[in-house]
């Protein structure tokens, strides 16, 4: 792994690659500069090309994407749990098959319900990303 160039983590804060400029990324790298002190986010490819020079390896990318989308599933698990039914809402659709019928689609959040998921969810998926970190060995065997 290389000592430069860390990893500090993978998340949707911003949607561009700083390094080729690329728009609309569903998840960027966050890259901390040791020697400079900087932290920049890039692209998984860029962040993982040999020619940029951050000696980052795709195992490691891997393993920092996993850790990624565990600690979101976690977290939307969570404020799911904490907001209130009157604050959800079923969605139906026509039955594929019986004829003057609906099927529950998808359950939706009401106007309130998304905005208390904005408000907590920050709290949340920071609590997730330290207990995560805090357990990350003892999770990965679990």
């Amino acid at each position: 792994m290389n000592k430069r160039f860390i990893i500090k983590g993978i998340n949707d804060d911003r949607d561009f690659c700083m390094c080729c400029g690329r728009k609309g990324l569903k998840r960027v790298v966050w890259i901390e500069d040791t020697e400079s002190g900087e932290i920049k986010h890039f692209g998984t490819t860029c962040a993982v090309s040999p020619i940029k020079g951050f000696g980052i390896v795709k195992e490691d990318l891997r393993e920092s994407i996993h850790d990624w989308e565990f600690i979101e599933r976690v977290t939307n698990s969570k404020v799911w749990k904490l907001i209130p039914k009157e604050f959800k809402r079923a969605i139906y659709e026509p039955h594929p098959i019986i004829k003057d019928s609906q099927v529950m689609a998808r359950i939706e959040l009401t106007q309130e319900g998304i905005e208390l998921r904005d408000k907590i969810r920050p709290d949340i998926l920071k609590e997730v990303s330290e207990e995560f970190y805090k357990n990350k060995e003892l999770l990965a065997k679990v």
